[in-house]
């Protein structure tokens, strides 16, 4: 058997695709489709700040991680990636339109709203103005957006090389820290999280933020 781990290029993007539709069959991304997914991934391609690599077993994706490098405060991944693959979103949304009463979709309205007005009325005051200056003491940490394991691979040391090499990419960065969310009701990644020294920090309506220092 062999395993390798390497960044993720464009050409590799379905096969990640694939992975990622094994490891969250029923999430909200998924329901979207498939090219809303590899819009949102290819978010990670699209700056030296942003990364994602997985791992390979005889050619096959198994497993895979994304993350990126804040550049200043209010620079988030979340919102990054939905505004990058919008057009995706709502094609997905045309598609499947019970999906507008999907509760994390209903959460997005507002940023929906802001977007749809950009696209007709081509107005710049229509979406938030971000102040793009870093403050001095500005500290970034290094986030973990996304990280799944196909599940014929959970428990056989395809997640400890994805966190490894995480931590490898942080200290490329020379970051002192890393944060992520989680679901509370997700326990198992919970734990896995803690094995690998990350602590929870904050509670944000039904998520954790978890952090670990590299310090």
């Amino acid at each position: 058997m062999q395993t390798i781990i390497t960044k993720t290029n464009s050409e590799q993007l379905n096969a990640v695709v694939d992975c990622y539709i094994n490891c969250f069959p029923n999430s909200l991304t998924v329901k979207l489709g498939k090219a809303y997914i590899k819009k949102t991934l290819q978010w990670f391609l699209a700056n030296d700040k942003r990364f994602l690599f997985h791992v390979e077993v005889d050619n096959k994706v198994v497993g895979y991680c994304g993350g990126f490098v804040p550049q200043r405060i209010g620079d988030g991944s979340a919102s990054g990636m939905f505004q990058f693959a919008f057009n995706e979103a709502v094609k997905g949304i045309i598609k499947k339109p019970w999906l507008v009463f999907n509760e994390e979709v209903r959460k997005m309205y507002p940023f929906l709203w802001r977007n749809i007005k950009r696209k007709i009325f081509r107005n710049a005051n229509a979406t938030t103005v971000i102040n793009k200056s870093t403050p001095v003491n500005f500290q970034p940490n290094i986030g973990l957006v996304v990280i799944g394991v196909r599940t014929a691979y959970r428990g056989k040391k395809i997640f400890e090389l994805l966190m490894q090499h995480f931590d490898e990419k942080a200290t490329q960065y020379k970051c002192n820290a890393a944060k992520l969310s989680v679901k509370q009701n997700n326990t198992r990644a919970i734990n896995a999280y803690k094995k690998f020294n990350w602590h929870i920090v904050e509670e944000l309506g039904n998520t954790y933020i978890m952090q670990k220092d590299y310090l």
